[in-house]
């Protein structure tokens, strides 16, 4: 592959045809993605060192006002760099899909979203620190995956060949809908909300005592049973527009959440916070400290930040 157009793509000045020619010669062999990298990162440093030198040279010659202004330009550029790494990621695992054989697993980073498109046109979106496993291809009478964590689905109808989501104990069977599936077992949290279309739940022991799901419907494991319910006007997920929707749950509660999301500990030393319940949305992008922050105006909190890097609340 020509190095100036692989330096073109990464400075996303490249035509279509030469996008795809570079994604399709990525995704002709492992070697290829190993030098596509290779030559990426090259690329990052380079431009980071440029800027650095940028940098340093017009703070000795321009004014203060013009010289912020100026460095805002690189640091844009460097979060450009990242961006495009992120994407070409998702590109090339996207592309590459069908031309595997066996299994995948995704893995959403912590406070993040993941974006997964499979191989028959059904899209799902990871929310942090949740995982999926799937086939490469779809080629049997029945199109399963597997769920750790919460999920939303647009699921392409395909006559015949039903979609199944297990999450270990429960299985949430659909032929084209869109819903959203909340399955940590481990802490006995299991949740399905439907959006549009219809879905079966049921376990494997219990096939004949399946839950079906009509849209605006949702299920919840509450005490060891399943409880259904309507849903209060919500057309998304609060999680997958990034938000945290908070209604009227423990404090408690809302820290497991964010322990959950940012892939942090946070402990409680004040018990009596336990008591509050919050109502209310924040967002994602706020960031853990600044959402403590706007949490403790309601319910007066002190917290620190320890050498392991746990929140202490007091």
């Amino acid at each position: 592959m020509d190095k100036d157009l692989l330096y073109k793509y990464f400075e996303c000045q490249t035509s279509s045809a030469e996008e795809q020619a570079v994604v399709s010669w990525v995704n002709d062999s492992s070697e290829n993605k190993k030098l596509f990298e290779e030559e990426r990162k090259l690329w990052a440093l380079t431009c980071l060192r440029e800027d650095l030198v940028q940098i340093d040279t017009e703070k000795k010659i321009l004014s203060k006002q013009f010289n912020l202004y100026k460095r805002l330009v690189p640091l844009l550029k460097i979060a450009c760099i990242l961006l495009i790494g992120l994407f070409i990621g998702r590109l090339i695992f996207y592309n590459s899909g069908e031309k595997g054989e066996g299994m995948q697993t995704v893995i959403s980073p912590a406070g993040q979203q993941t974006e997964i498109i499979l191989s028959d046109g059904s899209k799902v979106w990871l929310n942090s620190l949740s995982s999926i496993t799937y086939p490469v291809s779809f080629n049997g009478k029945e199109r399963i995956i597997n769920l750790d964590g919460e999920a939303y689905f647009e699921v392409s109808k395909k006559n015949g060949v039903p979609f199944i989501v297990q999450t270990g104990d429960y299985n949430i069977q659909v032929l084209g809908t869109t819903f959203n599936v909340l399955s940590h077992l481990k802490q006995g949290m299991f949740e399905t909300s439907l959006f549009t279309g219809s879905v079966k739940i049921y376990t494997d022991v219990l096939k004949d005592s399946a839950i079906f799901l009509n849209p605006q419907e949702k299920v919840m494991l509450e005490n060891g049973k399943m409880v259904k319910s309507r849903l209060t006007g919500e057309n998304l997920p609060a999680w997958k527009i990034g938000l945290f929707d908070f209604d009227n749950i423990s404090f408690k509660q809302v820290m497991a959440e964010l322990e959950s999301f940012f892939a942090v500990r946070i402990f409680i030393d004040n018990e009596q916070l336990c008591d509050y319940k919050y109502t209310g949305k924040l967002r994602h992008k706020d960031g853990l400290e600044y959402l403590l922050q706007i949490l403790s105006k309601d319910n007066p909190f002190e917290y620190n930040k320890d050498e392991n890097g746990n929140y202490h609340l007091k």
